[in-house]
């Protein structure tokens, strides 16, 4: 099996034009037999991309139970008390309920938000500038409103109207203030870095235009003012160094495995950074990634092949560094603790997510994370044998200069044939 693995490596993707000139690590395992059926490069570490939130979703579902908590609260005779938890789902789109929302609107007395005196930083080390823009790298915040992200509504007044102005906003934050400018060849928003003055560029060609992008949170003002517009009343703020959570009761927002799914599906990088958050609270009785990732390295994945560097839940930062194999070890411990019936529930399949346009006749059949980055490209995951057991394999290819369409196509391709090989 592994010359014949190998003879279809070498021929689709190691020694492929373009390919060969990158970094390619692979592995290929069967769990049942607790044998490797290919490596290459397999202890080499690569960047990972969003192939590190496999290690998030272990982590979360050991440790966050079954629903989120979405805070914590105590009342007394006059007052809410609130701690935050770091919950991606408050007031997402994604959800139609949000428990914690319905709380705030119905209490009669006053509200006192409890905040921890640890400040979060808003970009995790390594995440590039340049994607301060993108609705991929929303601000992590302990208290998310509308997952930190602006939706912006730009439409005329009627149809002969040749100008635009704003007709909705999600929500309204700190310093917002707006600029319009038309250019025939483009539509286009951006923020100045370290505020919420947002110019927007207009093409003239539609009568109504959408924009999503990362709002400046400064810390939780822009959660408190959204949640004082909506409540019509301006709670108090107190921050406190050693929060007593035994003090307070768990209010659950949503059932952990529908913010897995939405993760896993579609990569969302706002959802692993927050969930990696709550898992340090649950864990650890502190809102702190990097103490978590130290902890779980030092317990949990005290066995990992190859110690790696992980820095963030997202995979966003190109100091992350894991190796084929250490994948493999992360997949292998999901299936072997939580079983496959519950990770498919959670892992897209051909044809779904960030899978849309791969493996669409082998939907049900292959399982799997990708992850991307220029130059990048990575997939990890399993597949199924004729006697439904799973076969774990991981790609990882980095430093790659060609095509990303002719990359992905040729690891679609060396997979199938791997999954033929295994029948």
């Amino acid at each position: 099996m592994q010359a014949r693995i190998g003879k279809s490596a070498n021929s689709i993707l190691l020694n492929a034009p373009d390919i060969k000139k990158a970094h390619v690590g692979i592995s290929i395992y069967d769990p049942s037999s607790k044998k490797y059926l290919f490596t290459n490069n397999s202890e080499s570490n690569f960047i990972p991309a969003s192939t590190t939130k496999l290690f998030t979703l272990y982590a979360g579902m050991k440790y966050l139970g079954d629903s989120l908590t979405g805070a914590f609260y105590r009342k007394t005779n006059d007052t809410l008390f609130l701690v935050p938890n770091a919950d991606p789902s408050f007031m997402s789109k994604k959800f139609s309920v949000h428990p914690l929302l319905e709380m705030i609107k119905k209490n009669e007395s006053s509200i006192c938000f409890v905040f921890p005196s640890d400040s979060i930083e808003p970009y995790g080390p390594g995440w590039a500038w340049d994607d301060q823009q993108e609705p991929y790298m929303a601000q992590r915040t302990v208290m998310p409103v509308y997952e930190n992200q602006l939706k912006l509504i730009y439409g005329k007044k009627n149809n002969n109207d040749s100008s635009y102005s704003l007709v909705q906003m999600n929500t309204e934050v700190p310093g917002f203030s707006q600029t319009i400018t038309y250019d025939s060849s483009r539509n286009f928003i951006q923020r100045k870095p370290g505020t919420n003055n947002i110019t927007t560029t207009l093409n003239r060609k539609e009568n109504e235009m959408e924009f999503n992008i990362p709002f400046e949170t400064f810390g939780n003002k822009a959660a408190i003012q959204t949640l004082e517009n909506l409540s019509y009343r301006k709670p108090s703020i107190r921050v406190d160094s050693d929060i007593l959570y035994g003090n307070y009761l768990p209010l659950y927002s949503q059932a952990s495995d529908s913010a897995f799914s939405i993760m896993m599906h579609q990569s969302d990088n706002f959802f692993a950074e927050q969930l990696l958050l709550m898992i340090a609270q649950s864990h650890l009785g502190k809102l702190h990634e990097k103490a978590l990732i130290d902890t779980l390295l030092q317990n949990d994945f005290q066995d990992i092949p190859q110690k790696p560097r992980w820095v963030d839940g997202s995979g966003l930062s190109r100091y992350n560094l894991f190796s084929p194999n250490d994948e493999i070890y992360i997949l292998d411990k999901l299936i072997r603790e939580f079983g496959t019936d519950k990770l498919e529930q959670i892992f897209p399949t051909g044809g779904e997510g960030t899978m849309k346009n791969l493996f669409n006749k082998e939907a049900g059949f292959i399982f799997a994370k990708t992850g991307s980055f220029s130059n990048t490209f990575c997939i990890s995951g399993w597949m199924y044998n004729a006697d439904k057991k799973p076969i774990l394999f991981s790609v990882m290819v980095n430093q790659y200069i060609g095509k990303n369409k002719v990359l992905r196509e040729a690891v679609e391709s060396f997979l199938k044939h791997t999954r033929s090989m295994i029948q």
